[in-house]
């Protein structure tokens, strides 16, 4: 290394912490060596201490042992938001209710309003409705144990389309047999005819309630709840399907009800396809996703440890061994990380969501490169070592400031992302969970490993077997030559590493150092990616629909079919409009109130008018009424039948004066992300220029149209401060330019990230800023590397091809494995059931490939050919002969007598 009064000032702080480094780690490493059972029995301490807190996690959820959190209000929301912060004030006062929906659609093309379907819709409602329980706490419970009144004389809340049409119990089976004898009489009695005498038994107030009950597949099409029978019947004869619902009181045994009721439908066959949703359903689809990922974590698992083997279970330094169990120890660090992670957070009280079930894929993708720069460190040092104090100190020394440089400044990525994201607890606890993988991953791979690795060494010192090590070889490694000797272990003496290496550094580095068109065509790749993708940005989506984060093949997949098939892509929504302490005797506040309830149900989407009690006391006082009139006229009102309907849209405080009031307004949704924000943003706007002190809330206004609106802006802005932390970060540990230059890559990658996702027309969404964060914090390691060999121990007078060809011959072979790996960590998810995963997938290999392409040839030959520029403007000859023979000047380190670790 160059002289300290030859550095600039921009390079004496990294040289310094460097410096600093290099001591630690030779002391670590020496320590290790001398006591490696106590180091590995320290760090297996340690792993062993977190896993118990895995038994702590919080959530309503079950994945394996484990307690996940599957609320997607808790989980997915932004919880700063206007409309989460409405949402919860409007529940906090009036409780939401759980329900089961059933979608009942008929089999091979039948008519949804013949007897046959009727009566089967009715069995399947009658089921739930009378038969169906279930056991909680020694008791058993039916569904008129767990529903919802409106008081206790009422009876349970309950909508169904065919009780609509036939009524219930035995007025139902007499409109049936009739119904039955109108379609033997199909003559005197078509279905335009026998659709219309159902619908002539409707009362005419339900009317409206049609459109709701019934999928036609032309919800614009409806003609009105003033229509006549002969319209309402014509439009209602292209009935696909029917919608039935249940309402319950929140608590376990409704949830266990749920459940029961949705794996009854699922199993039920008859005329009738039913499909279901319940209150409970997408989080118990997030259940599902954790599951599958199980078995893809074991394929994952062994892929990995196949790989490893084949690429180091012989490249020992040591001639003639073979280290199979140390290639299978070094890919379980990354598992042993992610679950002392898991349980960190729960020693923490901080739950853990679907994407947690990633840690262990992103463990094993971001820890095992530490594993082969590691082995590579070791194999460096020849086999004419047998100091193992020497050794490790060595060793450590070398692979420790890399591993501890990119470990840094990946934490330092997820750690600006989990304090941007503190309002997003889904994302949060993913964020927090990643930055305890990397340093338990760090501390395994610098103690642990190298622990084993001394123990590796002692038994090939021993001439022991690598899987039988308490038995001795029947061959002495002094005389053996430098290929293991058993059949065994030349099934794995591929020489795939040596090969690797050799490629890099005798074809890649050469052709980086030397070759103009390989120089040309590298930056150009990199610049037109880099200006196609930031071209590209404006267009960059937003939004996802919810049926990512359901396995394809789920029952819930049939009844979103069946949803947007029979309701035109809409669903129903009940908005709630909480008043705040309504001023009924004031004049003015009525009028605004009548204004308001008047514009909404005025409008195309509207279901039917707002449903709303102060409205209809405001419709009975005089314009000159007071508060005593409005008093009296509303005891009135709730002195009659129709405090059945509206006690629980009525909330009073100690004294009797009325705290608040809810209004309820049945309107049509999209289910597009975009066009329900667009129609969520229209219809609050509407609210918020009424005059009044009105709330409208809705769980999707708080959970989909609020990240929706701000979820492109969080990725821009979470990444761009990942960037300014890992600048910072690297600055510790490079000279400023070479900082700026790894940073430049990874927001080239990012840039390129966006450009892939834009053209592919995936969109912003929780998936896509998982993956954006995860591009800077793993992209950065091979960048980092690459600046980092090309500055380390280098005489900063070399030009750029010079020190970009001996960086490539340096670590251009661990960067293309740590490619490689992540590849195989993320890689099989592409094959998991659910959407969601694998747009991950497919987005991590896209930063994975585009990380190691920019890495390990665009930013070298960019580098190369600008270096190649500054000799030839400078009249210097810039030809291989110049970089041949020139060797970097290790440091190396010996024990000195006292025991302290100094460079010679």
């Amino acid at each position: 290394m160059a002289g300290d009064s030859s550095l600039a000032l921009d390079a004496w702080l990294s040289h310094r912490i460097v410096a600093l480094e290099e001591r630690f780690f030779a002391w670590l490493g020496a320590w290790v060596g001398r006591r490696p059972k106590a180091a590995a029995a320290l760090v297996m301490l340690v792993y062993a201490a977190l896993f118990p807190g895995t038994f702590l996690l919080q959530g309503d959820g079950k994945l394996v042992y484990m307690n996940l959190d599957t609320e997607f209000l808790t989980t997915f929301t932004l919880t700063d938001t206007p409309e989460y912060k409405n949402y919860k004030l409007g529940t906090s006062i009036y409780p939401e209710v759980r329900f089961v929906s059933l979608a009942e659609s008929p089999r091979n093309g039948q008519s949804a309003l013949v007897a046959d379907s009727l009566r089967a819709a009715l069995d399947v409602e009658s089921h739930i409705s009378s038969s169906l329980s279930i056991s909680h706490d020694g008791k058993q419970y039916s569904f008129e144990d767990l529903c919802v009144r409106a008081s206790s004389k009422t009876p349970c809340r309950f909508s169904s389309a065919a009780s609509m049409l036939v009524g219930s119990g035995q007025v139902a089976e007499n409109r049936l047999r009739q119904l039955e004898l109108m379609e033997h009489n199909s003559s005197h009695w078509p279905l335009s005819k026998r659709v219309a005498w159902l619908v002539s038994e409707i009362p005419p107030p339900q009317w409206a309630l049609v459109q709701v009950h019934f999928g036609t597949g032309r919800v614009d099409a409806f003609p009105g709840a003033g229509a006549s029978v002969d319209a309402l019947a014509e439009w209602l004869i292209n009935s696909k399907v029917l919608l039935a619902s249940f309402n319950l009181q929140d608590g376990e045994a409704s949830k266990l009800f749920e459940r029961e009721a949705l794996r009854w439908v699922t199993g039920s066959s008859g005329a009738l396809r039913v499909s279901a949703t319940t209150t409970a359903s997408l989080g118990d689809e997030c259940v599902k996703i954790g599951t599958s990922a199980i078995p893809l974590l074991g394929a994952t698992i062994l892929t990995m440890v196949a790989y490893v083997v084949i690429h180091l279970g012989a490249e020992t330094r040591i001639p003639g061994h073979t280290q199979l169990m140390l290639a299978v120890a070094g890919c379980f660090v990354p598992l042993l990380a992610s679950a002392g992670s898991l349980g960190l957070l729960g020693y923490m009280g901080i739950k853990i969501n679907i994407l947690g079930c990633m840690a262990p894929f992103l463990g094993l993708a971001a820890g095992i490169d530490c594993f082969f720069l590691m082995v590579t460190s070791v194999n460096s040092i020849g086999p004419e070592e047998r100091d193992h104090e020497q050794l490790m100190a060595c060793a450590v020394s070398r692979g420790g400031v890399a591993a501890t440089t990119t470990t840094v400044t990946s934490m330092a990525a997820f750690i600006t992302s989990a304090i941007t994201t503190i309002h997003f607890p889904g994302f949060f606890s993913f964020s927090l969970a990643l930055v305890f993988v990397l340093f338990l991953n760090w501390l395994g791979m610098l103690v642990l490993m190298p622990a084993v690795m001394v123990l590796n060494e002692r038994r090939m010192l021993a001439n022991r077997r690598d899987l039988f090590p308490c038995v001795r070889r029947s061959r002495n490694t002094s005389t053996a030559d430098d290929r293991p000797h058993s059949i065994f272990a030349c099934c794995f003496n591929l020489d795939l590493g040596r090969r690797g290496r050799q490629a890099v550094s005798h074809h890649l580095a050469p052709l980086i150092e030397r070759n103009l068109a390989c120089q040309l065509v590298g930056a150009t790749v990199w610049m037109g990616f880099v200006v196609a993708s930031a071209v590209l940005l404006p267009d960059l989506g937003q939004g996802m629909p919810d049926r990512y984060f359901i396995i394809d093949d789920s029952p819930l997949q049939v009844y979103f079919d069946d949803i947007e098939q029979g309701f035109d892509k809409t669903v129903p929504m009940e908005l709630g409009l909480l008043l705040q302490q309504p001023q009924l005797g004031d004049s003015s506040y009525r009028a605004a109130l009548l204004n308001l309830m008047t514009e909404l149900g005025n409008r195309s989407d509207a279901i039917m008018p707002p449903d709303c009690w102060p409205v209809y006391v405001a419709q009975t006082l005089q314009p000159s009424a007071g508060q005593s009139e409005a008093e009296a006229a509303t005891e009135k009102f709730f002195a009659s039948s129709m405090h059945e309907l509206y006690d629980w849209d009525l909330q009073k405080d100690g004294s009797g004066t009325i705290e608040s009031a809810r209004c309820r307004f049945f309107v049509w949704q999209p289910m597009d992300s975009k066009k329900r924000s667009d129609h969520a943003g229209n219809l609050l706007a509407v609210v918020a220029q009424a005059d009044l002190p009105v709330v409208a809330y809705h769980e999707s206004l708080a959970i989909h149209v609020a990240r929706y609106k701000r979820i492109k802006q969080m990725v821009l802005d979470s990444a761009a401060c990942s960037f300014i932390a890992v600048f910072a970060a690297l600055l510790f540990f490079l000279p400023v330019r070479n900082a700026i230059l790894a940073v430049g890559n990874v927001v080239a990658v990012v840039a390129v990230l966006f450009g892939c996702m834009t053209l592919s027309g995936i969109t912003c969404n929780t998936i896509s800023f998982s993956v954006c964060v995860m591009a800077i914090g793993f992209c950065v390691d091979y960048s980092c590397h690459i600046v980092h060999f090309a500055d380390h121990n280098v005489d900063r007078k070399l030009p750029w091809n010079a020190r970009m060809g001996h960086s490539l011959r340096e670590c251009g072979f661990d960067v293309l494995q740590g490619c490689a790996t992540a590849f195989l960590g993320v890689g099989l998810l592409a094959f998991h059931g659910a959407m969601a995963f694998r747009i991950f997938a497919a987005l991590a290999l896209i930063i994975t490939g585009v990380g190691g392409l920019f890495a390990l040839w665009c930013l070298p030959a960019l580098l190369a050919l600008v270096g190649r520029i500054q000799e030839a403007l400078r009249g210097s000859s810039v030809y291989p002969e110049q970089t041949e023979g020139r060797a970097k000047a290790d440091v190396a380190i010996v024990i000195g007598s006292s025991g302290a670790i100094v460079p010679s």
